[in-house]
């Protein structure tokens, strides 16, 4: 009898998420569909429009307060208000996010995101950073946490302060390394090194850039053909190796034929070509030109 109720207690458990899942889920869906007209055109949109559509999310809000929908909608409200360029409005509802649904990670990450590009917006650029430095401290191992070490060189590069943009992508080098030793899976050190690579080419660190794109070349969850796109670009343009480039190229045709990069790849193979026999050509003309311009010898002298 015990079992039995337990067993239906956990049915209706059950039974009331799914019902709560597909209620957010249909309230969600019909405030998208009123803010679809400003989504089509924010800037065109009439403030009638953008208080229909931030009204339609608070009903979401109301009718289902703490759950993931809200926490959408909520973000969704700080979208609309930082369209209209109400960016401290709009931070206002984000910090909501934050508060109030902070055990939602993927939300948090585009709050304190969306955060930092409203800083950037006004111009804030101080803020700007400091709000990508808390997202890469909050969610190293996420997507957007990865690469504000980046966002932050990139906003100094933004102001036109060169020397501070070097120095925060040499502390970010300094980051992915001390990350990687601590990655809690192959994936995301895969992942990590990446983006450690995507840093040294940024200092023109050309042979650590390859190093490290060879690294993860064969690794899982990583972009296979475009890391064999990057290293062959590298090979060829910076570190001036074209039989490297013709390798991993080719790598690249063989394995993603209809890939688009299999495209440009096969340009470059066409280019290697056209050089190194422009190069054969050279060396074998050069001696017949040395030797005609070459001057003539002195006449012997009688004795």
């Amino acid at each position: 009898m015990r079992n039995a109720l337990v067993f239906f207690l956990c049915l209706s458990f059950i039974a009331s998420g799914c019902s709560q899942s597909y209620s957010g889920e249909r309230f969600f869906w019909k405030a998208q569909k009123v803010s679809a007209s400003v989504l089509k055109d924010p800037a065109k949109a009439t403030p009638e429009q953008y208080s229909k559509a931030i009204d339609a999310y608070g009903k979401v809000i109301a009718k289902l307060p703490g759950t993931e929908w809200a926490g959408k909608a909520q973000l969704s409200i700080g979208t609309l208000y930082q369209y209209q360029k109400k960016y401290s409005k709009a931070r206002e509802k984000y910090a909501l996010v934050l508060q109030d649904y902070h055990r939602f990670q993927l939300l948090c990450v585009s709050a304190r995101m969306a955060v930092g590009k409203s800083y950037e917006a006004e111009k804030r650029w101080d803020d700007a950073v400091k709000a990508y430095r808390e997202l890469t401290d909050y969610h190293s191992w996420t997507l957007q946490g990865l690469q504000a070490p980046l966002y932050v060189a990139a906003v100094y590069e933004k102001r036109k302060e060169q020397a501070q943009a070097l120095r925060s992508y040499e502390s970010a080098i300094s980051w992915y390394k001390k990350l990687i030793l601590n990655a809690p899976s192959k994936d995301l050190e895969a992942s990590a090194k990446a983006y450690l690579a995507v840093t040294y080419q940024q200092l023109r660190r050309w042979s650590e850039a390859a190093e490290t794109l060879e690294q993860i070349v064969d690794s899982k969850g990583v972009d296979r053909a475009f890391i064999l796109m990057n290293l062959g670009h590298i090979y060829q343009k910076n570190l001036g190796n074209p039989k490297k480039a013709e390798e991993v190229l080719s790598k690249l045709i063989r394995e993603f034929p209809r890939h688009p990069y299999a495209k440009i790849a096969r340009n470059q193979l066409e280019k290697i070509k056209i050089e190194n026999t422009a190069a054969s050509t050279k060396s074998q003309i050069a001696p017949s030109a040395v030797q005609q311009n070459a001057p003539a010898a002195p006449a012997a002298q009688g004795r």
